[in-house]
């Protein structure tokens, strides 16, 4: 006996909601680090935040928008991109994310993470 279409559909969407909300660990290549993100206070100039902020940013999100989960989006030494630093609950690392900026700083680009590898 085949499931119902409902249930199949159902099943679609929750699998594809769960795709958007784990957010893919990647480092891109126009990621321009804190530069100094492995001591401890880098998080006083760059935002720690908790991973379920994380999950909220998305690519075509506001600026406006993620300051209002983040504080100020900081970029002091790389003009391309913020950043902020979360601990990722599903692997205990922490990651340095960066959220690529629009030209006039009013729209998420994109993206990245790095894993924060402290000495």
């Amino acid at each position: 006996m085949k499931p119902p279409l409902a249930t199949l559909l159902a099943l679609l969407l929750v699998l594809a909601g769960a795709c958007r909300s784990a957010p893919r660990l990647v480092t891109k290549p126009w990621h321009v680090s804190a530069g100094w993100h492995a001591e401890a206070y880098s998080s006083t100039a760059y935002p720690e935040v908790d991973w379920s902020v994380i999950e909220k940013l998305h690519p075509g999100m506001r600026a406006a928008q993620a300051c209002a989960l983040l504080g100020d989006l900081q970029s002091y030494h790389h003009p391309v991109n913020a950043i902020a630093f979360a601990l990722n609950p599903a692997d205990g690392e922490r990651y340095e994310v960066a959220l690529e900026l629009s030209p006039d700083k009013c729209m998420i680009v994109d993206l990245s993470f790095k894993r924060v590898v402290r000495p």
